[in-house]
């Protein structure tokens, strides 16, 4: 009876072991958009705008201060869109930044995802033979087929690390034509989205979160199988055992 009870408190261990919640960063912002879009993430563009060296990069954060743009921001059925919009400053010029997150659903496989990051980031403008010339950064994903972080309809999505995701990224410059740069380097941290909140069920926060860091445990199942076979085994052998006893005693088994 006691290897039995310890099989089963290995059983409860396992399949009750807690699980790890990510936590938020310092310089996390948080957005919504009418009562189908909460975002909130720590993000950064690295940009390579120096073709000479490319070790080097610009980098571009999402500062916590960015405001939704309601008039490019909407809650549709299969598709929606959340706009952020800040300005910063260089010098006396005021640069205009910008970055769209489109959200896709797929209904019939019951989820949904990112289907496009977009972003627009005015530079400095240059003087070129006495005429100024106004510049700027194109980032699309949109020649990306596939939707990104995949989500159950009916969840959220978490990560503390979305990893380096590559993005094709443009240089417009003038009248000039616009020059293809090596692909920005997105890296986003304490990434939450929660998008098509369309019940009137839904909470007022964010939903069950699908955590991307969770990773099912091979251990788990198998530690499980092997104690529920040594399980088995003893109760066979106890059986086994008992059964003997009683013929040595003369009795017999019905």
């Amino acid at each position: 009876m006691k290897l039995t009870s310890c099989i089963l408190a290995v059983i409860w261990v396992f399949m009750e072991a807690p699980q790890f919640v990510q936590g938020v960063t310092a310089d996390t912002g948080h957005w919504n958009f009418s009562d189908c879009i909460l975002a909130q993430f720590a993000m950064e563009f690295e940009v390579y705008l120096n073709p000479l060296n490319l070790n080097e990069t610009t980098s571009f954060p999402v500062p916590t201060t960015a405001k939704v743009n309601a008039n490019a921001s909407h809650c549709g059925d299969t598709n929606q869109t959340l706009n952020l919009f800040w300005d910063e400053k260089s010098g006396n010029q005021t640069l205009n930044r910008s970055m769209e997150i489109t959200f896709s659903e797929r209904p019939n496989d019951a989820y949904y995802g990112v289907s496009r990051l977009f972003a627009h980031f005015s530079l400095p403008s240059q003087t070129t033979k006495g005429v100024d010339e106004s510049s700027y950064l194109i980032i699309d994903s949109g020649d990306l087929t596939n939707l990104m972080f995949h989500t159950p309809l009916d969840r959220s999505f978490l990560c503390a690390d979305i990893g380096d995701l590559r993005v094709k990224t443009s240089l417009y410059k003038g009248t000039s034509p616009p020059r293809e740069l090596n692909s920005t380097s997105i890296v986003g941290k304490s990434v939450q989205f929660d998008a098509f909140r369309t019940s009137d069920r839904v909470p007022t926060g964010f939903r069950t979160p699908m955590d991307c860091d969770y990773m099912p445990n091979d251990i788990v199942p198998i530690a499980v199988g092997v104690a529920l076979a040594l399980l088995v085994v003893v109760v066979l052998v106890a059986y086994l055992v008992g059964r003997k006893r009683h013929r040595q005693r003369g009795y017999q088994s019905l």
